[in-house]
């Protein structure tokens, strides 16, 4: 996949006049379209972000990056590794974005990410909260099923160990798809640490069922509604109401969830 001048320069947090000047100084050669577009490939933002650490990080003069940058394995910014496998979740998010004609900073000011976590989401280095997913669907008018959704043929049978990742949040909270394939419904296996959970209000169309399967759960149903589940409680609601919910502690909760997305139309406020 290729950056513009202006989505690489926001993946780094820095300005296009740095990377022109980078370029003047022989430290990166983007390619060209046929009007002399410039052109970043992963390979170039991965040498851009090298650059950017030995120049803020160690201080390095610009012959000595181009020296250093000529060492491959030499000194570099410490490696990123991948987020729990989601598919191509990052991908999705990105082919939306460009079918689009948006920016990552566009994006980012409508969800209430910054722009080198939008990134960082969609090279696959990190994972959006349950919200911040939702916040995206909306912006791309799909769903966060289309987004988490697998393309590969469905199965009858899921095995408890067979259950794919949907999402892996940053606070630690997991959700495994209990069926797969395409879906009306969509059954999942909340497994939700202590003082995690949503991570913001968000709604879609629909209707949603939670079945507490051990633990605790507190469910805000709009400004007037909390409830307070535990083990063995069932909690039935349309999806459209603004909603969030938390594990209080102090162990996991895990929760059977099986919501449906009428329509595809998610929004968060």
């Amino acid at each position: 996949m290729a950056y513009s001048i202006r989505e690489a320069a926001e993946a780094l947090e820095v300005g296009i006049n740095t990377l022109r000047q980078w370029e003047r100084q022989g430290l990166i050669t983007p390619a060209r379209t046929a009007g002399n577009q410039r052109r970043y490939t992963e390979d170039d933002v991965v040498r851009l972000r090298r650059v950017l650490w030995l120049r803020r990080a160690k201080g390095y003069s610009t012959a000595e990056i181009a020296r250093l940058l000529q060492e491959p394995g030499e000194e570099g910014p410490p490696a990123e590794r991948p987020a729990t496998p989601m598919g191509d979740i990052g991908a999705r998010l990105r082919a939306h974005r460009h079918s689009r004609r948006l920016t990552l900073r566009d994006v980012a000011e409508k969800v209430g990410l910054s722009i080198s976590q939008l990134s960082a989401i969609e090279r696959g280095t990190s994972n959006p909260s349950v919200a911040s997913l939702q916040r995206l669907a909306k912006v791309y008018e799909t769903s966060p099923i289309d987004l988490m959704q697998s393309s590969s043929p469905g199965k009858r049978l899921v095995r408890s160990a067979e259950r794919p990742v949907s999402l892996e949040a940053p606070s630690g909270l997991r959700i495994e798809r209990a069926a797969t394939g395409t879906l009306i419904m969509r059954p999942e296996v909340l497994t939700v640490p202590a003082g995690s959970g949503s991570d913001g209000v968000f709604e879609h169309a629909g209707e949603e069922f939670f079945f507490v399967l051990t633990g605790q759960l507190q469910v805000w149903l709009g400004t007037d509604e909390q409830y307070e589940l535990a083990t063995g409680d069932c909690l039935y609601f349309p999806s459209g109401i603004p909603h969030r919910w938390h594990n209080p502690g102090p162990g996991d909760t895990s929760v059977l969830s099986v919501d449906t997305d009428l329509g595809g139309q998610a929004s968060e406020r």
